[in-house]
């Protein structure tokens, strides 16, 4: 992974945009940091630099095609060039939405990230894997264009809605039962910013052992087949979705171990109780089959590569027909009604 991944305070952050190789920077920002970092963030003073703003929609709203139209339209109609740098500074959406607009900008320009929360910190800022929704389902608009460098402001995380701290959690979970150094930071609730660190560090080993997606780096997708269906279905945060799809694939194969290991990781990182959006009826399959089949983690027309675990910290990969998925899930359809967690 050739990223630099710099820690630093938010006024130091001019300094080292001034320090980025070109004339021109293009910043796409999320309208609300904007908004609550708008002295902090005054881009007129970067020295020597012509900047040009396109203020970001709301999370997932950004990840559409007509917003990317207009972004793109919009940089384009200013006579930029293939030397300018594009810098994100937002959430997840605001990292995904601005790597795809600077790889397909004049066939690609580099491009740097600032996260301002939990969860692009911890994952979606990282690797390179950046795209767009389609009406179809989330993230099937793509492509592989690792940024130059993602500065780390910790302070950001100050003014986190409780929502997009819940969202970094369900990721932060994530990483801890595919790794047991990272679960036992959280077991003995190392401070917030070692354990940061140590999912960087993570998703950093398995994206230099597979940028592609072959092999590996699936492991970074437990939970999600699941979950991004229920995001879409639901309208819940992603990191939540993860953690209620997570759940879904220990339960269907019984792995009472595994669900404990989740709640004792949810309650050290001070996450729930969690309880389904479906609490009281029924899990909706059939539109959950819709975004399964989707899924752009299906390998056949009717198979499903599903990230299940041996124990917390092995993680391995499992070809499943979706009919099986299916079945699993119906006969478990009593518990899954109403469980909590």
């Amino acid at each position: 992974m050739s990223t630099e991944i710099l820690s630093l305070k938010i006024d130091e952050l001019h300094g080292e945009l001034e320090k980025i190789e070109t004339d021109l920077l293009l910043i796409v920002i999320d309208h609300k940091v904007l908004a609550l970092y708008d002295k902090e963030l005054d881009f007129s003073t970067i020295k020597n630099k012509k900047v040009i703003i396109w203020k970001a929609t709301d999370g997932e709203k950004t990840k559409s095609l007509a917003e990317y139209e207009a972004c793109t339209d919009y940089f384009l109609s200013r006579d930029i060039h293939r030397r300018a740098h594009l810098v994100a500074i937002g959430g997840g959406a605001i990292s995904d939405f601005s790597g795809f607009v600077a790889a397909t900008l004049l066939r690609g320009i580099s491009w740097s990230v600032i996260p301002t929360t939990l969860l692009s910190m911890v994952d979606a800022s990282i690797g390179g894997k950046v795209g767009i929704n389609s009406k179809q389902g989330k993230n099937l608009l793509g492509v592989f264009h690792e940024p130059t460098k993602i500065y780390l402001c910790e302070s950001f995380l100050k003014t986190l809605p409780a929502v997009e701290l819940i969202s970094g959690k369900g990721e932060v979970l994530k990483y801890g039962l595919l790794s047991k150094e990272i679960e036992e930071l959280i077991l003995k609730k190392a401070p917030l910013a070692e354990i940061i660190s140590a999912c960087i560090d993570y998703k950093k080993m398995i994206v230099l052992k597979d940028l592609k997606e072959a092999g590996e780096r699936k492991f970074l997708n437990l939970g999600h087949s699941f979950g991004h269906g229920l995001e879409r279905i639901y309208q819940i945060s992603h990191g939540e979705a993860v953690i209620l799809g997570t759940f879904l694939i220990f339960l269907m194969n019984d792995r009472k171990d595994l669900i404990l290991a989740l709640k004792e990781l949810m309650r050290k990182i001070e996450l729930g109780p969690l309880q389904s959006p479906w609490r009281g009826k029924s899990l909706p399959v059939d539109d959950l089959l819709y975004y399964l089949n989707k899924d752009k983690k299906k390998t056949e027309n009717d198979r499903l590569d599903l990230i299940l675990l041996e124990k917390v910290g092995s993680p391995f990969i499992q070809s499943t027909e979706i009919k099986k998925i299916m079945g699993l899930l119906e006969e478990r359809k009593d518990d899954i009604k109403n469980f909590s967690l």
